[in-house]
């Protein structure tokens, strides 16, 4: 790798490290992290959610009855302050991901595809949505492709 770039990148990944979103991120997992009830409904959650995404990523769509499902386990989980805050702390830090993708992209003159802009933050962390920090003209989604029904916040 030129040492050009390997030097600039790892002062990215050390601006990251040292961003507030980022640090935003580990104080909210490391709180679930101390919440056994948290812990476990995340867990289920995320593995329904995976389950989900499994099905869509081998090419089927999920049924209105799956994603109305996994809207439902969504709305349970948020309502618990520590998940809530966790979710919220992965979806800013995907959405500054994406950004820093999307500079990348452009300063080599790379064009990439809207979806390819929004980072999962653990995403594992929300996986099922969150805001793209794409163009300016760029329209939010508004919830209409079966991949993205779920609601987050900052969406």
């Amino acid at each position: 790798m030129n040492p050009e770039v390997k030097a600039k990148a790892e002062a990215l990944a050390e601006a990251l490290a040292r961003s507030e979103e980022y640090a935003a991120l580990k104080a909210a997992q490391d709180e679930v992290e101390q919440h056994e009830a948290a812990k476990i409904m995340l867990r289920d959650f995320r593995q329904k959610q995976a389950a989900l995404e499994r099905k869509m990523l081998s090419g089927e769509t999920p049924s209105e009855e799956e994603v109305n499902a996994l809207q439902q386990a969504y709305q349970i989980v948020a309502l618990n302050p520590y998940i809530r805050k966790l979710i919220e702390a992965e979806v800013a830090f995907a959405a500054m991901m994406a950004e820093v993708q999307r500079i990348l992209a452009a300063a080599v003159g790379v064009e990439l595809p809207d979806d390819a802009l929004f980072a999962r933050g653990s995403a594992g962390a929300t996986g099922a949505g969150g805001s793209a920090a794409g163009g300016q003209d760029k329209k939010p989604d508004d919830g209409g492709s079966a991949r993205s029904r779920l609601w987050v916040p900052g969406r």
